[in-house]
């Protein structure tokens, strides 16, 4: 199935290099361990721009790239934009910061990433993540923070939350399957999803 998979897509690419094409590439760490896989992300990152197609690779982790040091070479040199979120609070940062041979300034970035999702006093929700955008190579490029916020709609699309996702269901089978009704009628029962917080409780627990 995996050859059927790669030479379809390969064909899909480089049928018309005028024609441009977006190739989403999610979970890389399960790609990088396939070999077959494996050899088509270092293809596409390598010679795929020539035919027209941007390539965007995700995954939770740079640690994942270690899996295979030949691709995590092809996609370093390869890549033009990184976008980074929240490296947490173990050595990944670290990691990220001697991969990409970060500077102090996007490094500080990076470790003082923030993300809402709650209700401020005055009423206003907030629901947003921010990033450390890499866009360029060495000192001709450019970097800063970038803060990405989500309409109610746009996160109950998109949550990955197992709660969430059982409330999704049921709510589409409430209106007979119909997803489009399901996503409207949570993002104006839940606008900020289920675990929303208000800062005014917030507070009045420290008082």
């Amino acid at each position: 199935m995996v050859p059927l998979l790669t030479n379809y897509i390969h064909d899909l690419v480089t049928r018309d290099p005028g024609v441009t094409k977006i190739i989403p590439m999610d979970e890389l760490w399960e790609m990088i361990l396939n070999e077959q896989l494996m050899e088509l992300v270092i293809e596409s990152v390598k010679a795929w721009r020539k035919m027209g197609a941007i390539i965007i690779g995700c995954t939770q982790s740079l640690f994942d790239l270690e899996k295979s040091p030949h691709v995590a070479s092809a996609i370093k040199q390869n890549t033009d934009t990184w976008l980074l979120m929240d490296q947490g609070s173990g050595t990944e940062a670290q990691y990220a910061r001697d991969y990409l041979q970060l500077t102090m300034g996007q490094y500080d970035i990076l470790t003082t990433l923030r993300r809402a999702n709650r209700v401020t006093p005055e009423g206003k929700l907030e629901v947003f993540r921010e990033m450390l955008m890499i866009r360029g190579r060495d000192q001709s490029g450019t970097s800063g923070r970038v803060r990405v916020s989500v309409s109610p709609v746009e996160y109950w699309m998109a949550t990955t939350k197992s709660k969430e996702i059982k409330l999704r269901t049921e709510a589409r089978a409430m209106f007979n399957g119909d997803l489009r009704q399901a996503i409207v009628y949570l993002a104006e029962k839940y606008p900020g999803g289920t675990e929303v917080i208000r800062e005014d409780d917030l507070t009045q627990n420290k008082i």
